[in-house]
């Protein structure tokens, strides 16, 4: 699903031989760019990436393994660092009805990603700079941590249980055509204690989450700029 280009080294390796033998590799670049394989325009660069994979029973002929579609392959992806140039790249994944739109801020980012066949662990870590974005025709900024916990999945399928994963947002402004608000103290924090996804444009998410907030005055400021229309919030709450 993705591409990566940069600077690097790549090391190639037989660690038991036979005639399926297992194989290793090893890819790190540097100052590289990360890019989904349909987009011309990278939108993760600065990358120092490190790719270990590990090959079983690999032969010319096609294994029982691969007729079935599930190559017996463990791959290991480390993003040590990265930058996000926009954080607006991400609206793709959001349903078209989505009241929330990213419209400016960077962010960076790290991860630590085991896949096989059948399973996924570790995690991705994101964190803003200079966060901007629409909601529901309302002007809004802030910081926004990220940690995507992967606690199982389907690779293949791009299907990851996110269960423990949290988000926390600090520093959030609302500006409106009523009521405006902003507080440097003002935080809240949502853990999902149950979650699912499915990693496509757009993302598919069935979770449960507990959200804790310092207060509801940005809530409050939303629904006073919205008196009287039928909104995203009104429904939700």
């Amino acid at each position: 699903d993705y591409r990566a280009e940069g600077d690097g080294r790549v090391e190639f390796k037989v660690i038991k031989g036979g005639s399926q033998p297992d194989i290793s590799l090893l890819v790190e670049l540097n100052d590289g760019i990360f890019k989904r394989k349909e987009e011309s325009q990278a939108f993760i660069e600065n990358v120092h990436i490190l790719l270990q994979a590990v090959s079983r029973n690999v032969t010319l002929k096609q294994n029982e393994n691969l007729k079935k579609g599930v190559p017996d392959v463990d791959l290991n992806l480390k993003i040590l660092s990265a930058t996000v140039q926009n954080m607006n790249v991400y609206n793709q994944y959001l349903p078209p009805a989505s009241p929330l739109r990213f419209t400016e801020g960077k962010a960076d980012l790290s991860a630590d990603i085991q896949l096989r066949a059948d399973d996924a662990q570790g995690y991705v870590r994101l964190i803003t700079r200079d966060l901007q974005a629409q909601v529901d025709e309302q002007a809004a900024s802030g910081v926004l941590s990220a940690e995507i916990k992967l606690a199982g999945g389907s690779p293949q399928d791009m299907k990851f249980d996110i269960n423990g994963s949290s988000i926390k947002l600090d520093k959030v402004r609302v500006s409106g055509e009523t009521k405006s608000f902003g507080d440097d103290d003002w935080s809240a924090n949502i853990r999902l204690s149950r979650g699912k996804t499915v990693w496509r444009k757009p993302i598919q998410l069935d979770m449960e989450a507990k959200i804790d907030m310092s207060d509801s005055i940005p809530l409050v400021s939303m629904m006073v700029n919205k008196k009287g229309k039928e909104t995203w919030l009104s429904k939700a709450l």
